[in-house]
């Protein structure tokens, strides 16, 4: 939790916490999913841009929870999924955008709160 961030860096914590993440549910993947390992060669690209900014998104978390309140940090923190469901909605077409705005809603007052 907070104790681990504010007792070491920002970038040690995001590399050991994505390394962990990736030598633990790997193996789960590959035995559960039918995607072959041949078929991350085809998005490469997508698969390092997600590798680069997956950690650097945490680490910018990691060092808003260092420097102020963890109540505070995870309030704002929530309000990601709010750009998720615009994004998924505008770029992927995704359907029933509304009631996910809707539930966003809720995450946007609770924040505020």
């Amino acid at each position: 939790g907070k104790r681990a961030i504010v007792a070491s860096s920002p970038q040690f914590f995001s590399a050991i916490y994505y390394t962990f993440v990736t030598l633990l549910l790997f193996p789960l993947y590959k035995y559960k999913s039918k995607v072959r390992l041949s078929d991350f060669f085809r998005h490469k690209k997508s698969i390092f841009l997600l590798g680069i900014l997956g950690p650097v998104s945490l680490m910018l978390v990691f060092f808003a929870l260092k420097m102020g309140p963890t109540a505070v940090v995870q309030s704002v923190k929530s309000l990601d999924v709010i750009f998720s469901v615009i994004l998924a909605g505008t770029f992927l077409k995704e359907t029933g955008i509304r009631k996910r705005l809707i539930g966003s809603a809720f995450i946007v007052v609770g924040s505020i709160l």
